[in-house]
């Protein structure tokens, strides 16, 4: 008589890190030259999707020769593929401080850059893709499930005659 099987059960989600960083030209209302922008992007991803982390970029002008434009750091929070997001900046050509909020997509993502002195929409085209969710995590592990079982002892090491 065999008593014992191999079961599977969902353990709960897992997490990962996933990091990456990108370059893309973003385009500010009002401006037909983009400007150049690189950042890294730093996300915590849950195997649901459920997503969070942080994100730097520092663009640069062209217009009127090359020029630091505007550094920001934000948090993120959303999916894995569509987060918004909130921070800090400081553009260094106004030299005023800035408050971005946005959004992220997978290759673009849009917002405002909002100062004391103007809201500035804008829209960025990067090579920034998904962050990467994990699988849900598993166990198999040998229980005790009465007659008809494929094995015979509580290891799962000795298989039931056929």
């Amino acid at each position: 008589v065999a008593n014992y099987d191999l079961v599977t059960t969902n353990s709960g989600s897992s997490e990962q890190t996933d990091n990456q960083a990108y370059a893309g030209l973003v385009w500010t209302w009002g401006n037909i030259t983009p400007s150049a922008v690189i950042g890294f992007s730093h996300g915590q991803v849950e195997s649901d999707g459920d997503t969070q982390g942080i994100h730097a970029s520092l663009s640069i002008n062209f217009l009127d020769g090359i020029q630091l434009g505007k550094v920001k750091l934000t948090y993120l929070n959303g999916k894995e593929d569509f987060q918004g997001e909130a921070g800090i900046g400081y553009d260094l050509i106004n030299k005023a401080f800035l408050i971005p909020v946005g959004v992220n997509a997978p290759h673009m993502a849009a917002g405002l850059d909002v100062s004391w002195a103007a809201i500035e929409p804008y829209f960025i085209l990067h090579t920034r893709d998904k962050f990467d969710k994990p699988d849900e995590r598993s166990v198999t592990e040998c229980r005790n499930v009465g007659p008809g079982g494929a094995y015979t002892d509580a290891d799962c090491t000795n298989p039931a005659p056929l």
